[in-house]
């Protein structure tokens, strides 16, 4: 049995691109290529399970984030110092530990538990359910040269390829957006699991975690279990405390001075310190998260949304986006100044920007768009802009 099973616990999952188990048809109907390439992973994410599961955490880290990752051996046993690079170059220097040591080095979160999700896992674990359900707001198309994505909107039965492909794509925006299709697939999981029994039937659930382990790879102590000590604490948990904070950002697109390395994501150091605190201290992260955005101390809604005025710039690429988010900030309440504009250059955050004059007013937008960066404009006015 899980020794922390009356404890909080974190998890990091990490997506493998590792092919094992896959036949050549297979990888071909699936989209993820004919060669092994070396293992690497897109996909990283610290889960924490409250001590007595008030609160879900689910925290994605972006591929391309700027991190030290810690002097390691490689597989020949020939000792690397560390370095200073993108904490997806982790996984295939030094594996699952050194993921792991890189990622509680770069948050201060004790990793309790590891575990590496590779296609076949994933997909075995999808089958489990008979497809997984995820309503769209919006069509979701990806460029054939990447993904055979192609979604209309509304509800989305996803097996198979589709599934994959739906948490695997970032040419459609982003990391940033496949980080969010990742939270929202593992939601949609989970409720599908709940709402078909999976979690209370001993049946259903053995076989559940027969397929999620048979091509899985756990830590030692993460065992059979264990797994079923977990899904027991998960049966009760409420689908509005499991909450998926964004860490913030301070600069999407930097590059290191030291190194050279263009296009990292810089974290906001103390937005991001503020996030990992809260998990790190077993807090229901809703205050926290929104106190994290960078540039205030306290993110509250103390100003009535219907005393705002806030214009919208869509940097998204994607057609549509714009009046939607225009149409959603009326529908709380906002004023909404004019027509949304587009913005050619594709951004990879919400930004706010807003005049420091007005810090209490832009608490409340802040509260509506967890994670957003904050830049303060001197002599922007009244009007706040989201982009």
């Amino acid at each position: 049995i899980d020794p922390r099973a009356d404890e909080s616990v974190n998890i990091l999952v990490v997506g493998s691109d590792n092919r094992d188990g896959l036949s050549t048809e297979e990888r071909r109907r699936l989209h993820v290529g004919y060669k092994d390439y070396g293992e690497r992973t897109d996909t990283m994410m610290i889960v924490h399970i409250g001590k007595d599961t008030s609160h879900v955490t689910v925290v994605g880290l972006p591929r391309d984030s700027l991190v030290t990752i810690p002097a390691y051996k490689d597989k020949d046993g020939v000792r690397h110092g560390a370095i200073r690079t993108r904490i997806n170059e982790a996984f295939p220097r030094g594996g699952g530990r050194l993921m792991v040591k890189t990622v509680e080095q770069a948050t201060g979160v004790h990793i309790d538990h590891y575990v590496e999700v590779n296609f076949r896992a994933f997909l075995g674990m999808v089958d489990a359910l008979d497809g997984v359900d995820v309503c769209l707001a919006k069509p979701l198309k990806d460029n054939p040269k990447y993904t055979k994505l192609d979604l209309p909107a509304g509800r989305n039965t996803l097996k198979g390829a589709e599934a994959l492909d739906f948490v695997r794509s970032r040419h459609i925006d982003s990391d940033f957006g496949r980080i969010e299709r990742q939270q929202q697939f593992i939601t949609a999981m989970l409720q599908k699991a709940t709402g078909t029994g999976v979690l209370t039937n001993p049946v259903k659930l053995n076989e559940f975690i027969s397929s999620a382990l048979k091509n899985t790879k756990v830590d030692e102590t993460l065992n059979r279990d264990a797994l079923l000590d977990l899904a027991g604490r998960m049966q009760g948990i409420k689908f509005n405390a499991i909450e998926f904070p964004r860490i913030p950002i301070e600069d999407a697109g930097y590059t290191d001075p030291t190194t050279g390395i263009t296009s990292l994501v810089k974290w906001a150091d103390a937005g991001a310190q503020r996030l990992f605190e809260a998990i790190r201290t077993d807090t229901p992260i809703t205050a926290s998260a929104k106190a994290a955005a960078k540039g205030s101390d306290a993110i509250a809604a103390t100003v009535d949304p219907s005393a705002i005025t806030v214009s919208v710039e869509d940097a998204s690429g994607v057609a549509g986006t714009g009046k939607a988010v225009a149409k959603a900030l009326d529908k709380i309440g906002y004023r909404v100044d004019g027509k949304p504009t587009t913005r050619a250059k594709v951004a990879t955050a919400t930004v706010i920007r807003y005049d420091a004059t007005y810090t209490e007013t832009v608490k409340t937008l802040a509260a509506t768009f967890p994670g957003a960066v904050l830049k303060s404009i001197p002599g922007l006015g009244r009007t706040i802009e989201v982009r």
